[in-house]
């Protein structure tokens, strides 16, 4: 398993071969049972395939250098290896950055957030306060796309897989390519 993560990592590989691997990793990879260290590994790569699987308006950026930023609200179960994942990464001219949110206020400069909540009732105020701005919200929570966020991870048969809310994406005027919609189940 490890093997396996280490080549999907590969900078290069990732870059030339996103749309390959983005499938590679719904078909082929399994979770072993009781890793979750290796879930959270496959979930950081998923969140740093989506900045080359989504377009975000050209008005989400402040300047052509402004940074990308990646968001975690609520505990970080990734430890340092989602900094590593994106370490000299860019989209486009913009440098990946993680930002860690306490307050609601900060996250509307943010591109993508990964939302760490278990309660329904707090994952909502989130989305709630984040639907007028330009970000891809990412979680494992349940109803998270009822709630309406756009993607949520979920295991089935010992692998990782998305669920996609289409018109939660339209709200916030993101476009999600049609190679990833084709991976995922969508709402």
């Amino acid at each position: 398993m490890k093997t396996i993560i280490n080549i999907l990592l590969s900078r290069n590989t990732l870059l030339k071969n996103a749309g390959v691997l983005i499938i590679c990793l719904f078909t082929s990879i399994s979770i072993a049972q009781n890793s979750s260290s290796n879930a959270e590994k496959i979930k950081a790569v998923f969140i740093f395939n989506f900045t080359q699987f989504v377009d975000w308006p050209s008005s989400s950026f402040s300047s052509p250098e402004a940074p990308f930023i990646i968001g975690i609200a609520g505990k970080n179960l990734f430890g340092s290896y989602l900094e590593e994942t994106v370490m000299g990464e860019k989209v486009g001219t913009h440098p990946i950055i993680i930002k860690y949110f306490d307050e609601e206020k900060e996250i509307t400069n943010c591109h993508i957030l990964y939302i760490n909540y278990s309660d329904d009732r707090r994952i909502k105020e989130l989305l709630s306060f984040i639907v007028t701005h330009e970000i891809l919200s990412v979680s494992d929570a349940p109803n998270f796309n009822k709630l309406g966020g756009i993607v949520r991870f979920y295991t089935e048969q010992n692998k990782i897989r998305l669920q996609i809310n289409t018109n939660a994406a339209k709200t916030a005027q993101l476009n999600i390519s049609s190679k990833l919609l084709s991976v995922a189940k969508t709402k």
